[in-house]
Formats: C-alpha cells, sequence, structure tokens
C-alpha cells in the first residue's frame, strides 16, 4: 500500500470533519443584521486594517502615514513576492527569511500583529513545480522537521 500524502490526509480529516456536522438551516429575515452608514456610533477600532503578502523590505520606502494613517493592525508575510527567493524547498530560504524579519519589524514598530505565512517560507507559492517536495511525501516528515527547526 502506497504512503498517504499529508493533503491526502488532511482532505480526508476535512471531508470526515464536513459529513458529521448537521445542515444548518438558511437564515430567516429575522437573523440579518442591518447597517446604517448614517449614524455614528463611536470611533473606528480598525479590526481588519491590515496588509496581505507584506510590504517591501526596504525600511522608509512606504511613508509613515500610511501606516499611521489606517490605524495598522495587521502584517501578514512569507516572502513570496519576492522573485529571486524561492523558499526552503528550492534554497531560498535565507532571501525569504531576511525579508519575513523586516516585515515583522515593519509590523512591530507600528504595535501591528505579524502573521507569518509559512508556506511560503517553504517555497509552496504557486510557483513550485509539480514535482516539489511537500511535507510527508513518501511518508516522511524530516525535511519538514528540518524546516520547522531552523525556522
Amino acid at each position: 500500500m502506497a504512503p498517504l500524502s499529508f493533503l491526502t490526509i488532511a482532505a480526508a480529516s476535512l471531508l470526515s470533519y464536513c459529513n458529521a456536522a448537521a445542515i444548518e438551516p438558511r437564515q430567516s429575515s429575522s437573523q440579518y443584521t442591518y447597517v446604517n452608514l448614517a449614524v455614528n456610533t463611536g470611533t473606528s477600532v480598525h479590526r481588519a486594517s491590515g496588509v496581505l503578502y507584506g510590504v517591501p523590505d526596504v525600511q522608509g520606502q512606504i511613508p509613515s502615514s500610511f501606516y499611521t494613517g489606517m490605524g495598522f493592525n495587521y502584517l501578514s508575510a512569507g516572502g513570496a513576492q519576492d522573485p529571486a527567493a524561492t523558499g526552503w524547498i528550492y534554497g531560498g530560504y535565507t532571501t525569504r527569511f531576511l525579508e519575513i524579519v523586516s516585515n515583522y519589524e515593519t509590523a512591530r514598530s507600528y504595535g501591528a500583529q505579524f502573521i507569518l505565512k509559512m508556506s511560503d517560507i517553504w517555497g509552496a507559492d504557486g510557483t513550485q513545480a509539480t514535482t516539489a517536495e511537500w511535507p510527508g511525501d513518501n511518508g516522511s516528515y524530516t525535511e519538514f522537521d528540518r524546516f520547522l527547526a531552523q525556522l
């Protein structure tokens, strides 16, 4: 019997979870929420203010007013936006890691939380070949364990 890949196991787990849950009834009109934009109910707390996929790693390239003006709360990055950085699976870990550190420092300097995109630093960013290594390939997590230890 062939070993199961990480994706196969994850898909099977998700499928079993979905099948075990009861189907929720449709919402009725009494369950809708309405927002009246003409009514001021207080100061915005910017719960979803942030940046996906990182910011330039050149400090100061983006003016401070950009971050402070939007109520900057989150920054997520993994280094995948640099075409010269390929991620762990292709030997480009260091370049992506340095970009992550730069993005982390930017986020923290404005009091924002940082969200690490581990898949990007691994190298799973849509540019990887179909033959790229994935955690659990051939039943082995050795390379993924090395990656986590380095990270």
